[in-house]
């Protein structure tokens, strides 16, 4: 299997990805767990919590986590591309974990906004890999 193709798909799997995440963000509305930017509400800052569906702004797009939903977009590609390679699986590993860990402890979201974005992340990266025949074995 060439890596230029395999590196393609996952590209396109992480665009694809943030694009779902967006619109769920939209769909979903929940507030952020801290308060970061422009004063937006926040569970901590203000004591605002909750999903406000189908309102847009940057007050409202915690759930589900887009940077989880990108890295696990990108990586599961590789990882169903190459599933035999241990180097693939522990390189994941070590840059997905921390990433993921670090969100929820620096208060960027909260436990569930990741575990989503994970999971539609890692869906969107094996329908991309599925459509692109990678390896699967």
């Amino acid at each position: 299997m060439h890596w230029q193709k395999v590196l393609l798909v996952a590209c396109l799997s992480l665009i694809v990805a943030d694009d779902f995440r967006i619109s769920l963000g939209d769909v979903c509305g929940r507030y952020w767990p801290q308060t970061w930017t422009h004063d937006n509400l926040s569970l901590i800052g203000t004591g605002a919590y909750g999903f406000h569906p189908f309102q847009r702004g940057d007050d409202v797009g915690s759930f589900p986590s887009g940077h989880a939903c990108r890295i696990l977009g990108f990586a599961t590609v590789w990882v169903i591309a190459i599933p035999h390679s241990r180097a693939v699986q522990v390189t994941a590993i070590v840059l997905c974990a921390p990433m993921l860990v670090g969100l929820v402890a620096m208060n960027y979201h909260f436990v569930s906004d990741v575990i989503a974005g994970g999971v539609l992340g890692g869906i969107i990266a094996t329908y991309a890999a599925h459509l692109a025949r990678l390896q699967i074995s």
